[in-house]
């Protein structure tokens, strides 16, 4: 009898052991973890800052965060953006040489060029090129006929050969650009050709967007 009870007790604090054993990591497996405030659903949540950065390629802004947690940031200059779109035609009917109007930028404002297309053709045994330029307000002289000394900033427009169609040889061109017209500055397109008879064409399309001027030193420009 004695040793019936004594095995009996054993039998009993082995289960209460083994219950022991299985129970522990059933507590801990369904312990909520701690929120992280750096959880990805968080930063659906984040206020929006609205900030203007104005600065020159030799001075970066330096940026410092007083919290740790993660802000979402929107650029305030992306809506003072106005689309500029302009088509201009050259015809160089026996001509060498013709520049043409794109557009006067409005003062108070300054045009951000971004892509520039052109499409032309001229006699096959003509060369072609063509530039934009950037003439400043009360600048003088007939863009048509400037002095020789005249110093005007350019962008060159790099003409590629397409092949011979129709007796002409076509030209193209696709290329982004990035300059600023200040306001009261005139952009026109030129076109050269090494001969001035017969017909030679070209269609200039600028692609930018209109913002407002700066008003910190140091101004944008080519």
């Amino acid at each position: 009898m004695r040793n019936h009870k004594r095995y009996l007790a054993v039998i009993v604090c082995a289960v209460l052991a083994v219950s022991a054993l299985v129970a522990a990591p059933r507590s801990q497996a369904v312990a909520a973890p701690v929120p992280s405030s750096t959880d990805a659903p968080a930063l659906l949540h984040r206020p929006l800052f609205d900030v203007l950065v104005m600065n020159g390629m030799d001075a970066p802004v330096p940026t410092m965060l007083t919290n740790t947690d993660p802000i979402t940031v929107r650029d305030a200059a992306m809506a003072a953006r106005m689309p500029f779109t302009r088509w201009a035609i050259l015809d160089l009917e026996e001509r060498d040489y013709l520049s043409v109007p794109v557009v006067t930028v409005p003062k108070g404002q300054v045009l951000h060029l971004v892509y520039v297309n052109v499409d032309a053709c001229d006699d096959p045994e003509f060369e072609m090129t063509a530039n934009l330029t950037d003439w400043p307000e009360g600048y003088t002289a007939d863009p048509n006929n400037p002095p020789d000394d005249h110093v005007i900033p350019k962008v060159k427009l790099l003409l590629t050969t397409q092949g011979v169609f129709r007796g002409y040889r076509h030209y193209g061109s696709s290329q982004m650009v990035s300059a600023d017209i200040q306001g009261g500055h005139a952009l026109w397109a030129e076109l050269y050709r090494t001969a001035s008879r017969g017909h030679g064409e070209a269609r200039v399309w600028v692609n930018g967007y209109f913002m407002p001027a700066p008003t910190a030193a140091g101004t944008p420009g080519w």
